[in-house]
Formats: C-alpha cells, structure tokens, sequence
C-alpha cells in the first residue's frame, strides 16, 4: 500500500512540474473589478474553474498550460484602452470582457487590430454582430436582438396587445429598443410610443417630458430599457412623481436592469417604487448547470445557487471553455505548435471569427455552445422574472422567441401585490350628459320650470296688451323675446343628450344663436326707437312705428339665420368621439372637418353678435335717464351687462382645454338660464308683476309720480290730486302776482304739476331730473320751475321770452340764455297750456292804476317780479 501511495505522489508531483514547464497560453479576463466586486468574483470564478479543468484534461491543450489573469477597467472607456494596451504588451492571447456592450465595443476596436480574439459572457448589443466592426468579437450569451423578440413573445402570451417603449439613449437600450419597434407588429402588439430619454436619467426635464409622451397615448404596458440599475432607480422616482406607477401600469425591462434589487443604493422608497418590474435575461441557472454547481461547491464548499447570487458565474465558466476549444481548433487545423499557440505567432494566420469557432458544438454549463457566422450564439435560453419584496422571482422561461413557457405554481405579481393582469388601455369614463343622468335633474328641472314661465308669459302680455302697464313698452316685442329666451333655454337639451351627434352639434349652436339674436335684437329696436324719440336731436319727429321695428328684428335674425346656413352648407360642424387617454375619458368633440372655415364661421358669428351686444349698452348707457314712463334703459341694461358677463365666462369656459365636457355643460347651462332669467325679470317679468298683483302703474314706476293736475284740455288747476307742489314754489307765485299792499292774488297759476326737464340752464344739466312746475298766466305771465330733489334750485321763465317747440313724445323751451326739454304723461298738454299762456299775455296786459276790485296792477309785467331771479 504504502508503494501505491508513494507511486501516486511521485505522479502528481511529475504532472505539477511539467505543467510548470509547459508555455503558459494566457487569458486576460477584463472587467469592473473595482467597481462590481462581488459580481466579478464569482464570474472570475466561474473561469478559474473552466482553467483548472481544462489544465487537467492533457487532451485538451496539449503541451500548454491555461493561465487567466484579471485586468480591472473601471468600467471606465480610457481604462479599457489602457488595459488593452497593456495585455497585448504582455503577450495575452485572448481576453474575456467585458460586462457593458459600450465597453465592449471600446475594448475590440483595440483588440481587433492585434487579431486578438474577445469573448463576453454579458454584452448582448446588436451592434457587436457586425463583424465589418467588430471583426473577432463573439459571446457565448445571446444578443439583444433575440431579448427583444423574448420580450415581444411574454407581452403577446399575456393578452396585450398595447404597449409603449421608454429607452434610454445608451447604444444597449436603443438596440433592444430598434428590435422592439421593428417587431412589434409581427407579434400582434402596436406601439403607441417610442420615447428616448438622456442617458444616465439625470436630465429631469428630460426625462419627465418622454414620461409625457407615454401618458399622451394612455400607454399601460411599457418595454422600459434602461443602461444599468442606478438609471432604473432614478427612472422608477420619476414615474413615481408623475403618477405613472400603479396597479394599471407593467413595466417590461432588459438584463440590465435585473440585478437593481442588489443595488447598494436602493432605498425602501426605492424597492417600494420597483415592485412588479418584470425583467429578461440570458437563463444562466436551470436543471442543466447542477454538474456546475458540484463543481462550484468541491472547490468552495457550499454557496447559493441562482441567477442572482451567483450572476455571471457558469457563464464565465462557458466563455473560458469556448476560448480553449477554439485554440485547440486552431492547434489542430492550422498545425500550431505549443510555443507558437503560447508566443502569438498564431496570430499571424489572421483568422476570422468563423475559421476559430470552427469546432463542433460542445455543452457548456448553461447550454449547448454552438454559433452563427457572426460570432453570435445559435442557442438562445431566457429567464423572466418579477421583483416580489427585495427578491427576483423567475416567473418563465423561453428557449428563443418561439414561445414562453410559465413556471408552474409560481404566481405572476404586479404591482400592488395583485395577481389580476392590467388591462393594456385605460379605462374610460364616458364624460357626457345625458338626460337620465340624476346629477343633472335639477338642472333639467329649472329649466323646465322656467320655460313653463316664459310659456304662459306669452299670452298674459297679449290680452293685457293695451293695459296702462304694458302699452308704454311695447308687448309684441317683450312677446317676442320671450320665444328667444324659449329657443336659447330649449337649446340646453339638445346640448344635454348622451350620445352626441352632427344633428345636436349644429343644432345646439342654431338655436342658441337664433335664440340670442331674437331677444337682443327686440332690446336693441325698442332701445333704438327711444334713442330716436328723446336722445337724437337730428330725429326730430321721426319715430319709427312698431311694424317697422317688426321689420327689424326679422332682418336681425334672419343675419343670424344666413351664418348659420352658410356654415350647414359648407362647414358643418360633426360629433367626433374622442379618446383622451391621458385622463381616461370618453367624450364627443364637435367639430367641423375644415377648421378654418369652422374658426372664420365662429368669428363672423361671434363679431356680428358682440355687435348688437355693443349697441345694446351703448342706446342703453345714451337712453338712462329719459323720462320713467318711456325709460326701460336701467332694467334692459341690466339684463344687456348680464348677457355680456355670462358670455364673457361662456367664452373663458370653452377655451379651458383642462375642463371635462359634464363641466362645461354645467357652467354652460346655468351661464344660459341665469342670463335668460335676469333678462326675462328686466325685460317682461317685472311688468307681469305688476299685471298679477295689479299695481298701480304710477306706483310701479310707469308714471313715477309724473301726471300733470290739468283739468280738462289745457286750462284750469286743480293739482292736488296728482301732487302738491311744495312752499317755495306756492310762495314765488304768490309773489309775482301781488303788489304792495294786496294780499289776494291777482290770478291763480294756470296749471301746476311735475314734469322731467334737461338742458342748458343754471338748475339742470345733460341728464334728465324731476321738476315741479307752475304755469301763471297774464298779467304775470310766468314759468316757474323747482327741482324736486332740491328746492333750492329753482328758475322763473317769463313767457313773453320762450318760444315752445313741440314733439310727439316731448316738447322743448327756448330762452335767450339756453333751451329745456321736457316729458311726462301730459307734456302735450303742458306744451300747449304754456303756449296759450303765452298768446293770451301778449297784447292784452293794459296798464291801470286801480281796476275798482281794490287791488292795484303794475303796469309792465317786469315791474311784478324786479324782485325775484328772472331768466
């Protein structure tokens, strides 16, 4: 026994001193050592392993011995070169790296020069199948372009057919991102979007302006393909701001992204925000790799097995047996001795990648090894997976895109912690009215109610029409804006129906604009015709009568017709659904296929309305103070600024793109009935009012106190039964019709009473007030005036000195030092009591001494009243 023991020592040690002896065929493996450090260890350590077994298979590299050295980039580009540099000085002959496809890229526009040969077990760009570029790179896990299709394959499998792509800008992310767009139709699914935001996610603006494209289109399954786990995390806090995290949203991503729950960095906010990511990768770990781990736990005793703990390991352990089969194909065909395999001389057979991968298929630890052309695996095994907690748990698995296969009693969780699959499209609320609606009954029922109103309004002012009430205002015209109103209000539920359509859309807008310029255009003639009678001194006498403003307002309307007919016939407006997917809303847009002609139409409607809303408050603002009886100016300026105000917030309404099409039906609605019933009380109700409840119109304000105490025709007094005429005005008469010691006046006024006054004059102005009056005939001869507001202001007017001037509704005074116009119920009868007055005082006033009734008479009239302000 003990000759045995000592035959195979002496073997063993002769085995270890000729391996010692051999030339050594070295390895570089390039990577982040320092910055990945236990990812690197344990790939490194998958090579350490595939070395040793290699050194101990004679067959295998005969007369060689396999080092593998590490080289430590960074993960920093000018490190790489740097390294590159350095292991060819050192006479390496091939090297496995690096981790990043960018870096890798780097790392074989150096190698390639030296016909040095690159292996990566992790880089999966598209762009490195270029051989043009990247002419002796290959990789033993597959490339993005097979990722994509796994990816595509998994949404299709789950019933979505909707989703959208976020990338970032790095050349990984777009690659995937290139495969996505450029497959996604044969798979069923269409893209809504494709967003790229600035690598590295740091550019905030940036990145929540491409979150916004995605949220425009309503998209709800995403392919999230970010350059590496730091970028995921500052991708998830800004889906998180811009609620774009939930329960209705999937997020798809690449191998990159699958180890961000080992991230050092990652919060519980962080962990929080990536529950439910769902991530692919090359499957490194499954039933096949358990020789693997035999080996794995003989040379380092026992240690956990998965795809995240022991990341990049078996893969290595793959990349290093590539490597050794492909020199050993390259001793074999090409007659490479030890030394030359060992000095590099191989190198000068500038081999292809095909002419070294020239070697049957062999089973790698993670699959059967074997490749295309271009240096890319044929076999392609992904894993899925889905972050549960702090732990990545594989969901499925595919062998290439064909299909993907659910790993049994394992439950697929979203985030939330649901296992319900999120519809791919958001779910609309249809945002529309609809008459069976209950939040709208009051509404409806307002509007209802009023319009029974403006109904019954209707035949109230016609058998009342010739009551001392109605008749000064014109009942055909308050009838008809009562239909205006009727057809304004009726529009509401031709604007309320659910299903909007092309009838309702024109119609809304015909009846509202036929309805508006119905009621404006009646206040405007009746504002017009009083504007003519009392504030135009070029109108004279010319009044216009009813019929006329009939005529009027028919053409009023019949503008308004004519735009609306012109826009049916060559721009008609259609009820177009839309989908608002970034608020989840259904609503009916109407809107014209033309929209220039639909916005030049709308314009010409809306200037040729302000129009008549313009000269509405200005006859209005003109006509405020004429006389009470003819004067509806404040109240129709009432309902005139209404209108104006409400179709002031209707217009800040439609242009409020952010408000729903319910609000905007409520603020419409109650916008339309509050100015019909302010204009309906301005207008008509207050009148109907008075009908009902039989108010005398003097009191109501018809009269507003403004008849005359005349008796019969012109003459006589008798005022006290309309009014009494105050103390300072009883006491100017008394004294302008007495003399010295007399005490009984020598005639009584004429003709007393209450009148409104304007003009130029040292007790009026512009606009129009009340004045008592008192009219004293021969021999004093007198117009005496006091304002009612303010008895201080008075003015005596001898009557030898005006000159009347008659109107139909007024009459005017002329002096020498102004002119005053006058109006009231009897204005007639004033006009014609002063000019009597006066043509019974010229040429009769004879002059005596005593007229034997003891009382004695001044002999001009001008001596009576020296005394007093005369004008």
């Amino acid at each position: 026994m003990r000759a045995i023991l000592s035959s195979i020592a002496f073997l063993v040690a002769a085995l270890r001193f000729a391996n010692a002896t051999l030339p050594v065929l070295k390895v570089a493996v390039v990577l982040g050592f320092g910055q990945e450090k236990y990812l690197t260890a344990t790939a490194f350590e998958g090579v350490q392993i595939a070395v040793a077994e290699i050194n101990a298979n004679a067959s295998m590299l005969p007369g060689l011995t396999l080092q593998a050295d590490e080289f430590d980039d960074n993960l920093m580009p000018a490190r790489v070169i740097s390294q590159a540099y350095n292991l060819t000085q050192r006479g390496y002959s091939a090297v496995i790296g690096e981790e990043y496809s960018s870096l890798s890229t780097t790392l074989n526009y150096a190698l390639s020069t030296q016909n040095i040969f690159q292996c990566s077990a992790w880089s999966t760009s598209p762009l490195l199948s270029d051989k043009s570029n990247f002419p002796t790179f290959f990789r033993v896990t597959p490339d993005d372009n097979a990722q994509g299709l796994v990816m595509l394959q998994f949404v299709k499998q789950m019933g979505w057919k909707n989703a959208a792509v976020l990338a970032s800008t790095d050349s990984y992310s777009q690659g995937i991102s290139d495969v996505l767009v450029a497959s996604a139709g044969d798979y069923g699914i269409t893209l809504l979007a494709a967003a790229a935001y600035t690598a590295g996610a740091k550019d905030t603006a940036n990145l929540i302006e491409k979150i916004q494209v995605l949220q425009d289109v309503g998209a709800r399954i995403v392919f999230l393909l970010c350059a590496d786990t730091d970028e995921t995390v500052l991708v998830h806090r800004q889906l998180r701001a811009q609620g774009a995290l939930g329960a209705d949203f999937v997020y798809i991503g690449g191998d990159a992204m699958r180890s961000v729950t080992a991230n050092a960095d990652l919060a519980a906010d962080d962990l929080a925000n990536l529950q439910g990511l769902f991530t692919t990768s090359p499957q490194e770990y499954s039933a096949r790799t358990a020789s693997f781990k035999q080996k794995f736990s003989a040379r380092n005793g026992s240690a956990p097995f998965d795809q995240d703990n022991c990341e990049g390991c078996a893969s290595h352990y793959d990349a290093m047996w590539a490597l050794a089969y492909g020199f050993q194909n390259v001793m074999l065909k090409y007659g490479q001795t030890p030394a030359q395999m060992a000095g590099n001389e191989w190198f000068d057979l500038d081999l292809n990648i095909t002419q070294f991968l020239d070697f049957p298929a062999f089973e790698g630890a993670t699959q059967t090894m074997s490749w295309y052309p271009n240096g890319d695996v044929s076999t392609s095994n992904f894993l899925i997976s889905n972050i549960v907690g702090p732990n990545q748990v594989d969901i499925a698995t595919s062998t290439g895109p064909v299909s993907v296969v659910f790993i049994p009693g394992v439950a697929v969780t979203f985030y939330g912690g649901g296992n319900t699959a999120p519809l791919d499209y958001p779910i609309f609320t249809d945002d529309v009215v609809g008459f069976t609606n209950a939040k709208y009954d009051i509404l409806h029922a307002v509007i209802a109610l009023f319009l029974g109103v403006i109904v019954a309004s209707i035949p109230v002012l016609y058998v009342n029409r010739n009551s001392t009430v109605l008749r000064p205002v014109s009942p055909v015209f308050l009838a008809l804006a009562c239909c205006g109103m009727m057809l304004s209000l009726s529009s509401v539920y031709v604007d309320a129906i659910a299903e909007t359509t092309s009838a309702s859309c024109n119609g809304f807008v015909a009846m509202l604009a036929v309805g508006f310029g119905t009621v404006v255009g009646s206040i405007l003639l009746k504002l017009f015709r009083l504007w003519r009678i009392f504030d135009n001194p070029v109108a004279g006498r010319q009044v216009f009568s009813s019929s006329k403003l009939l005529v009027g307002s028919g053409l009023i309307i019949c503008v308004e017709i004519l735009i609306i007919a012109i826009w049916w016939g060559a721009f008609p407006l259609r009820a177009t659904e839309i989908s608002d997917l970034s608020a989840r809303r259904r609503y009916f847009k109407c809107q014209s296929d033309n929209s220039h002609g639909q916005t030049g139409l709308t314009a010409v409607l809306f200037i040729y309305n302000a129009a008549l809303i313009v000269l509405c408050c200005y006859f209005a603002f003109a006509t405020r103070n004429i006389y009470s009886a003819f004067n509806e100016a404040k109240a129709i300026g009432i309902a005139i600024y209404n209108i104006l105000f409400c179709i002031i917030i209707t217009g800040i309404v439609s242009f409020m793109g952010s408000t729903t099409v319910a609000t905007s039906f409520v603020i419409r609605t109650i916008v339309i009935l509050f100015a019909v019933i302010v204009t309906w009380i301005a207008v008509v109700g207050r009148f109907i009012y008075a009908l009902v409840l039989k108010i005398d119109p003097e009191k109501f304000g018809l009269s507003n106190g403004s008849g005359s105490a005349s008796a019969s025709g012109g003459g006589g007094g008798g005022g006290a039964s309309s009014m009494s005429i105050s103390g300072k005005l009883n006491n100017m008469v008394r004294k302008t019709s007495t003399i010295g010691r007399a005490s009984k006046p020598l005639m009584a006024p004429v003709k007393i009473g209450t009148l409104h006054c304007r003009g130029s004059s040292a007790v009026t102005t512009s606009q129009w007030r009340k004045f008592n009056l008192a009219l004293t005939g021969a021999p004093v001869g007198l117009l005496t005036i006091i304002k009612d507001a303010d008895p201080s202001k008075s003015l005596a007017l001898p009557l030898a000195t005006l000159s009347v001037i008659s109107h139909d509704q007024f009459f005017k005074v002329s002096f020498p030092k102004g002119m005053l116009t006058f109006q009231g119920d009897d204005f007639a009868a004033w006009a014609e009591a002063i000019q009597g007055a006066k043509d019974g005082l010229e040429g009769k006033v004879k002059p005596r001494i005593d007229d034997g009734s003891g009382y004695q008479v001044l002999k001009t009239t001008e001596d009576a009243i020296e005394d007093i302000d005369i004008v």
